[in-house]
């Protein structure tokens, strides 16, 4: 009996120290095609979030780096290696639709992926994170299980919930960018009023993998989202990759696409 309990008690607290990793990209950017290389050169999964519609190159100085959406082959390419998600037909901004566009974003993104991909969705993002009771309402009747938000600073697995949070954004630190080699001024602090507790990181990488030790001492799941098109324009190709080797140097992580971890008790 002792013996029995204190192999479950091992048994328990090796199940604890496994961190659940997963990473998503939103938008759709040709450029997915080049992160998606990067992920599985690291054995990393990902949930690409891909709308129908969008003109990145119309959309001005922001989206300056986005140089096109992915072609339907592209995407039924992605789709064989990682994960495709819904991210609305239009991407405009679903919380100040009406219900009946709404409804249209999300029924008509579930319907032209799966036609496309050939596989069921299973998740669902919303662009610019923005939401509110009707679209969490007919992402569920769409038959979504969950929907990724852009809540950031979580470290712990959804459990019983339809609402998956990140962690953190591929995004510059600790001053908000233009580009690669302009600050936006009006902005500038931003990044530090969202990571307040780590503030004393010099850069991204820096930043993330203090999150990343966080993760593996006080939770259980590490998000990390972001866009192939700002990894471009803000140069950050090379920090992602020094951060993807610095997690494969931890034992005891497993790697989820978005979809998988509503399958998890």
């Amino acid at each position: 009996m002792f013996w029995r309990k204190l192999l479950m008690c091992l048994k328990n607290i090796k199940n604890m120290s496994n961190l659940l990793f997963t990473t998503s990209w939103d938008d759709g950017s040709v450029l997915d095609l080049k992160l998606e290389e990067l992920l599985s050169r690291y054995g990393i999964k990902g949930t690409f979030y891909v709308p129908k519609q969008f003109d990145g190159e119309g959309l001005g100085r922001k989206f300056s780096s986005y140089g096109r959406r992915l072609n339907e082959s592209e995407i039924i390419e992605l789709s064989s290696r990682q994960e495709i998600g819904g991210h609305s037909l239009t991407h405009r901004n679903m919380a100040g639709l009406t219900q009946e566009e709404i409804k249209e974003e999300i029924f008509g993104s579930k319907v032209f992926l799966e036609n496309l991909i050939g596989n069921p969705l299973k998740i669902f993002s919303f662009p610019g994170g923005k939401f509110n009771e009707d679209v969490l309402r007919y992402s569920k009747e769409a038959g979504f299980l969950g929907v990724r938000t852009t809540k950031k600073l979580t470290f712990h697995k959804p459990t019983n919930s339809f609402l998956m949070d990140v962690t953190t954004v591929c995004q510059p630190f600790p001053f908000r960018k233009l580009d690669s080699n302009h600050f936006y001024w009006k902005d500038i602090l931003s990044p530090l009023s969202t990571y307040q507790p780590m503030q004393f990181s010099t850069s991204w990488l820096s930043l993330a993998k203090k999150l990343f030790n966080k993760a593996l001492l006080q939770g259980n799941y590490f998000h990390l989202y972001g866009h192939s098109w700002e990894l471009e324009k803000y140069d950050m190709w090379e920090d992602l990759e020094s951060f993807l080797k610095f997690v494969k140097t931890h034992k005891d992580v497993s790697f989820l696409t978005n979809g998988e971890f509503f399958k998890i008790p």
